[in-house]
């Protein structure tokens, strides 16, 4: 308790008055006397070792007046024990329904002949917080083991009595499959080491058990097992202890493993050569310029003026509500959409499509909205869905023969090409990190499949084939050499997300099937996922860790949260909610969970973009004239194919200020 004189130096206390500090139960814990004759203050301390959840009460009576004062410093923690028995081992997992507990607690685990086995220190938890305690009993003998807390933060004696053979599981145990390198993965996140045998059986029952079956993890660790790679069928691991995991995985020439369903079969890659379309030579990554870098801006789509633009925004004050935010695209007609922004790769330049000027074209914008110029001359076609690979490079695609092909722009001259020529509809580019590869969706073979366009050996490669349809393919932006696409076994069905290389091989799932997701996005590393799906029943967003397999919910307010973009900082996400109504954008921090809101009007803030993963969502699940999986609709975009434009737009442009976007430390190739 800490004492002032309001009246300092003007009015000092001319006698000491006594007081007492009480607990709850009215015993006296402190007295003494106090006297004040200056602005100094005086400070009341209850002893050390004190009760620091209790009630204390300050209390005086004299000359300068009558005080009782209580104060609770804390609520008192509520401890639960749940006591589990493990093979040569006993675990009790402690519970905090309390108040936080402001310091730790010692612990003891007791024998029944009430000798003590060990002791430590209970971890200081806060509210909700958990830890494990556990101790090796090394006896294949029946014994009761009981958990001692006593304290201020509350008092248990929780007994088990294990039976190593009636009540014994292996402990922290958790089983993945990692399609990428063909391997299950054994993980030990308990505290001790386990060790055992396995066996591997295929889908047919057959017996596919290496000769040395035996596995041994310490705890924090893991071991893998090799996925025998010439088989066709599902591979099915089971551990000694009982656990098992089957793959979901699929090999070229093996069924896709998509719940019950199927999706038919991949069939062996299929590579063609394409016409000589590209007059220069891809060397490598030798794409334009190689960057390596994450330029910070982050855009995201509005229509806080009417017509739908682009924002960028750069910082925001969730307390004050305002942000710092700023025009980029600034719409000219009432109706006008400025959609699918690309960000440069030195981060000061923004591409986008635009229908402005009557169809939709391609536009390119400063960073600060100061300078706009038109890059595409469509009459009747549309030019939309830019992207702008690792180096002055932005593939596109037009429907202006008729059919959706894709075409780049050097932005260096202006000057552009044809990709791909096919009577039927190439869409949704993504460029791979090293700028060598395009993948896209096509439905040239039937129905929507995956390939591969290598600018270098200008080849293009089936990568799926099957009755299914597989659309949207996404490289990460910055690193990584794994590609996502989402897969269904019918339209108007579920999205299952597929991870895979762009040389074919495993495809894993990484999604419920049970949920339809869309919208996936990576991490600057190209180690995680974030995407959404309405597995919970709203739109909540999910988290893939391609290093351990395992899937995490980070995002699952009452309302739909969807559309995340990652910041360049790998702990920082962007995402958007109807938590509060309109969709406003979020930034959640993935180390705590929590979010903070960066926008907030009455208007449609929605589809925020960075630097490290392609912005899918503002096609909201469109693919020429099919749909899958509309879960958001502000758009209403139309994405037919148009008749045939004969506008010429392929030779080098004579009025290009020859703009190099590579950053600016480093050389273009």
């Amino acid at each position: 308790f800490t004492l002032s004189n309001a009246r300092g130096a003007t009015g000092p206390m001319t006698a000491p008055q006594s007081y007492t500090v009480t607990n709850s139960g009215g015993a006296t814990v402190a007295s003494g006397t106090f006297q004040i004759v200056d602005s100094s203050t005086v400070t009341v301390s209850v002893p050390a070792g004190s009760n620091p959840y209790d009630t204390y009460t300050f209390n005086s009576s004299g000359a300068v007046g009558t005080f009782s004062v209580p104060r609770q410093c804390g609520t008192p923690p509520a401890l639960t024990v749940t006591p589990a028995c493990q093979i040569g081992y006993v675990e009790f997992t402690v519970t905090n329904t309390g108040g936080p507990m402001l310091s730790s607690s010692t612990y003891y685990i007791v024998a029944d002949d009430s000798s003590i086995l060990t002791s430590g220190s209970l971890p200081a938890l806060s509210t909700g917080g958990t830890t494990v305690i556990g101790f090796p009993h090394g006896s294949t003998e029946p014994a009761g083991y009981r958990l001692v807390v006593n304290d201020f933060a509350g008092t248990i004696g929780q007994r088990i009595f294990c039976d190593e053979g009636t009540n014994a599981v292996d402990p922290g145990i958790v089983l993945s499959v990692s399609c990428a390198t063909e391997q299950f993965i054994i993980a030990n996140n308990g505290t001790r080491p386990v060790s055992g045998t396995f066996t591997l059986t295929l889908t047919d029952g057959t017996d596919v058990t290496p000769a040395v079956n035996t596995y041994s993890v310490a705890p924090g660790q893991r071991v893998t097992i090799a996925i025998p790679s010439d088989q066709r069928q599902q591979v099915t691991l089971t551990l000694s202890s009982g656990q098992t995991i089957t793959t979901a995985c699929a090999f070229v020439g093996a069924p896709i493993p998509f719940g019950a369903r199927g999706l038919g079969s991949f069939s062996a890659l299929t590579t063609t050569p394409i016409a000589d379309r590209i007059p220069f030579a891809f060397d490598g990554a030798a794409a334009g310029c190689q960057t390596g870098s994450c330029p910070p801006l982050l855009v995201y789509h509005t229509d806080e003026f009417g017509p739908w633009d682009i924002f960028r925004i750069d910082s925001f004050d969730e307390e004050n509500q305002t942000n710092d935010r700023r025009n980029l695209t600034r719409a000219q007609t009432p109706n006008e959409r400025n959609s699918t922004p690309s960000v440069s790769p030195d981060g000061q330049w923004v591409v986008f499509a635009s229908d402005r000027d009557g169809m939709r074209n391609l536009y390119l914008t400063d960073a600060l909205g100061t300078t706009q110029r038109r890059i595409t001359f469509s009459e009747t076609a549309i030019d939309t869905n830019p992207k702008w690979g690792p180096g002055n490079y932005v593939v596109y695609q037009s429907s202006r023969n008729g059919a959706w092909d894709l075409f780049l722009i050097d932005m260096l001259t202006g000057q552009e090409w044809q990709l791909t020529d096919d009577p039927n509809d190439d869409i949704n580019p993504s460029w791979s990190p090293d700028g060598q590869s395009i993948a896209f969706q096509s439905n040239r073979a039937g129905h929507w499949n995956v390939f591969i366009l290598n600018l270098a050996t200008r080849t293009t490669t089936r990568l799926t084939a099957g009755e299914g349809f597989y659309v949207e393919p996404i490289f990460p932006r910055l690193s990584g050499d794994q590609l996502v696409y989402r897969a269904y076994d019918q339209i108007g069905g579920n999205g299952v997300l597929y991870l895979t290389s762009p040389r074919g091989g495993f495809a894993q799932a990484i999604s419920d099937p049970n949920g339809d997701a869309t919208n996936p996005v990576w991490s600057p590393d190209g180690t995680k996922i974030i995407y959404q799906s309405d597995l919970g029943g709203t739109l909540d967003l999910y988290l893939f860790d391609l290093k351990t397999g395992e899937t995490t919910v980070i995002v699952a307010t009452e309302a739909d949260d969807y559309a995340a973009a990652w910041r360049c900082d790998p702990k920082r996400v962007v995402f958007v909610s109807e938590v509060m109504g309109t969709p406003n954008l979020f930034e959640l921090d993935l180390d705590t969970l929590e979010f903070a809101q960066m926008t907030f009007g009455d208007w449609l803030d929605v589809y925020p973009s960075g630097a490290t993963s392609d912005e899918a969502a503002s096609r909201e699940g469109r693919a020429s004239s099919t749909v899958f999986s509309r879960q958001t609709n502000f758009f209403l975009s139309d994405p037919s194919t148009t008749p045939i434009d004969p506008i010429d737009n392929m030779s080098r442009r004579t009025d290009w200020p020859n703009m190099d976007m590579c950053a600016a430390q480093f050389i273009r190739r």
